[in-house]
């Protein structure tokens, strides 16, 4: 069909229900808060390596923003005949993008302990770049998604122009797809969308300490657990997208699964990780 015939009629229509704009800007601002409440938590319990933490959150953009994006979007995201026959299988599409996740996190905390933080002689270093790492994470997508609550209000207010002016009928269609997907938001949504972004968290960590062991043991075994931990947990989101699991069971399922992970890494690995600061307990003693 012809898109440019559609559009018009299909963008002057729509129309958002209040309640979810208003509950899926809630759900940006609970992802930032989030990340906020973590760093204050941390701060308050250990001595937090700034230069690690801006790292972190660099090295998330590019590797998993920037670099991750050139290799999806001709898989995943422009339309093609490859694309669009991954796109028609639920399972495969989030393999792919659970895959890319895993390999270009963890490599880009590779080379962010192996190059940029090679001095680092702190295991405390690990938290810190976890932190900028999940913390940035939650930051951007909590601005992604409070935006898109935004635009719905414009939409509202003055149609589809007032967000996609000039834009092409493609990518005009594309971004109303892309804000639909927030129609239905609830307050359930909206706690499960901010709940989400603390086990990521724990996630990031966890994947910072096995890198950082990786990197100062030589263990190339820890990279490698820590990519594969990365891509099987972010598969099991499949089971709400395949519409097996409904959300709030799989956030659930999220959250058992990455909290015992954590604890262990931090019991198994870093615990046991030399660290040349003396009297430094970081978090270690309380988990």
């Amino acid at each position: 069909m012809n898109n440019v015939m559609m559009i018009p009629a299909y963008a002057g229509n729509i129309s958002f229900p209040q309640d979810s704009i208003v509950y899926t800007v809630i759900s940006g601002v609970l992802m930032a808060l989030v990340a906020v409440i973590g760093f204050f938590i941390m701060k308050s319990r250990m001595k937090i390596n700034v230069k690690a933490m801006v790292t972190g959150a660099v090295i998330w953009f590019v590797f998993a923003i920037v670099l991750k994006s050139l290799l999806l979007s001709p898989l995943l995201i422009l339309d093609n005949s490859v694309s669009r026959a991954i796109k028609e299988n639920v399972w495969l599409y989030y393999f792919i993008g659970a895959v890319a996740a895993g390999l270009f996190e963890e490599t880009g905390r590779l080379v962010a302990f192996g190059k940029v933080l090679k001095k680092s002689d702190d295991k405390q270093d690990s938290l810190s770049y976890g932190l900028g790492h999940g913390g940035f994470e939650a930051l951007y997508l909590g601005y992604q998604i409070a935006s898109v609550g935004i635009m719905m209000a414009m939409i509202n207010k003055g149609g589809i122009d007032s967000v996609a002016k000039g834009a092409s009928p493609e990518m005009t269609q594309q971004l109303l797809d892309s804000i639909k997907q927030y129609s239905s938001n609830d307050m359930i949504h909206a706690l499960l969308f901010g709940f989400e972004r603390i086990p990521a968290v724990f996630v990031h960590i966890s994947g910072s300490v096995l890198v950082y062991a990786a990197v100062k043991e030589r263990k190339t075994g820890l990279y490698l657990l820590a990519m594969f931990l990365h891509f099987a947990i972010d598969y099991t989101l499949v089971l709400y997208y395949a519409e097996i699991l409904p959300l709030w069971v799989t956030e659930i399922l999220f959250a058992v699964i990455t909290t015992p992970l954590f604890a262990a890494v931090m019991k198994l690995v870093y615990n046991k990780m030399d660290s040349k600061k003396e009297g430094v307990n970081g978090l270690s003693g309380n988990i």
